[in-house]
């Protein structure tokens, strides 16, 4: 049945989005910042704080970093205080928190990257919850729930953030190869429930090949920098289930796991017919799977920045055609445990939540169609945290199957080997919740 997407104006598409809209609440002031929104508390015990961030704001324009600055200017002119900012470097977060453990100077807000720290960061108390902070403005813009449930572990929330900050895997294309073929593009198929595995795999076939008969193939149908994982998330083939209460569940043993096994057999037989698969859009890729809308291919036009109207983007396809789950690369502020201001954190990350929320979609209105918009809120309605380090459930491995897959092996002969492993392995990682 063929999607029905919305065309509106941007403008109308972002104040009736019924997804971020806030439930109404009082509008007067609290002195306890527990019972009012974090954006009306006016006055904090404590107004300085400090934050460990991986990279300098402005190298992350695409989450909407570079605007951080705008959020601790106000916090610093509303509350008097000092927001200080240090800079530790990629994934460094639990080295830097252990070692201000030590010595007694904990910081206020982390940054994190959950797909490889979320949820061993809350099952081992490096970090506190925040759900009392943020009742208020659940369901926000700035904090919506598909977003904060990336970071909610055992009923508690655990960071903050939002559908901008956490930047969807998605399939971006370049219309015209498709046009010049005849070919429904990959938007065309997905409004039409058409949009599936099979479907990709003919088209990374089909466009893979040598164009100058050169007798070496320079055009790629998927470029690189793609993970296999984002295909079985985007279409139910999760190893590892969370089931919400700190617990998980495997998921090996099932018909879409073999479906997907199968998949990763094939795209590989395809993509290695090239030893070389050094395409990007725009460089010999007709699709390639990042995360991000910034990734579709931005060029300048007269106005300003603008969305190259020959790309487009499209959500990984799922395995029969159905609305795909969107695995995301999820991020968030936290608030380490230890943190001596955690008030003023959680005030200053719901603020920063807000600037970059609002401050990316000002300038997505610009951008992007107002189709593209209303698909891209339709794709974050329903999304899943790509959770790809192996560690990340202590002694679970989330990816087994994989590399055989790759090798060509058959899928039955991967669940066979795995699926007593992987079994064990949940069955071990859940007695911790029997103590």
């Amino acid at each position: 049945m063929k999607r029905i997407i919305l065309i509106l104006t941007a403008a109308a598409l972002l104040l009736s989005s019924c997804q971020y809209s806030n439930s109404s609440r009082s509008s007067a002031i609290h002195s306890d910042p527990f019972e009012t929104s974090l954006l009306e508390v006016e006055s904090l015990e404590e107004p300085n704080v400090t934050m460990d961030i991986y990279w300098p704001f402005e190298q992350k324009v695409a989450a909407g970093d570079v605007y951080a600055q705008e959020a601790i200017d106000a916090f610093e002119k509303k509350f008097g205080g000092k927001v200080t900012v240090n800079v530790i470097g990629f994934n460094a977060g639990i080295e830097v928190m252990q070692r201000n453990l030590a010595s007694g100077d904990v910081s206020d807000l982390l940054f994190v990257d959950g797909n490889i720290t979320f949820p061993k960061y809350a099952l081992y108390s490096y970090i506190m919850p925040v759900t009392k902070y943020v009742e208020h403005d659940l369901g926000s813009k700035w904090l919506d729930e598909p977003s904060m449930n990336n970071f909610k572990f055992d009923g508690e929330y655990y960071g903050f953030t939002n559908y901008i900050v956490n930047q969807p895997y998605i399939i971006a294309y370049d219309k015209a190869p498709f046009v010049d073929n005849n070919l429904p593009t990959p938007v065309e198929l997905y409004e039409a429930g058409e949009w599936t595995w099979d479907k990709f795999l003919e088209y990374v076939d089909f466009f893979t090949s040598d164009t100058n008969l050169d007798g070496k193939i320079d055009r790629w149908g998927l470029g690189p920098r793609y993970k296999n994982q984002n295909f079985g998330y985007a279409g139910g083939a999760i190893p590892i289930i969370e089931l919400g209460d700190g617990r998980i569940e495997s998921n090996f043993d099932t018909p879409i796991m073999r479906q997907y096994f199968d998949f990763v057999r094939k795209l590989q037989r395809i993509q290695s017919r090239s030893a070389t698969n050094d395409g990007w859009l725009g460089a010999g890729g007709v699709m390639y799977s990042e995360a991000g809308l910034a990734q579709i291919g931005l060029v300048d036009g007269e106005d300003g920045q603008i969305a190259d109207p020959n790309h487009d983007f499209v959500p990984i396809p799922s395995a029969d055609g159905s609305l795909p789950t969107t695995p995301v690369w999820d991020t968030a502020l936290v608030i380490p445990n230890g943190s001596r201001n955690p008030q003023g954190a959680a005030v200053l990350a719901a603020m920063i939540m807000e600037v970059k929320e609002r401050r990316v979609n000002e300038e997505n209105i610009k951008i992007y169609t107002p189709e593209q918009m209303n698909r891209y809120n339709e794709m974050m309605t329903s999304i899943i945290p790509q959770r790809k380090g192996n560690d990340v459930y202590t002694g679970v491995t989330t990816n087994y199957g994989d590399g055989e897959a790759m090798n060509g092996s058959p899928a039955a002969t991967i669940i066979e080997t795995y699926r007593g492993v992987v079994n064990s392995e949940v069955a071990a990682f859940n007695k911790i919740f029997e103590k």
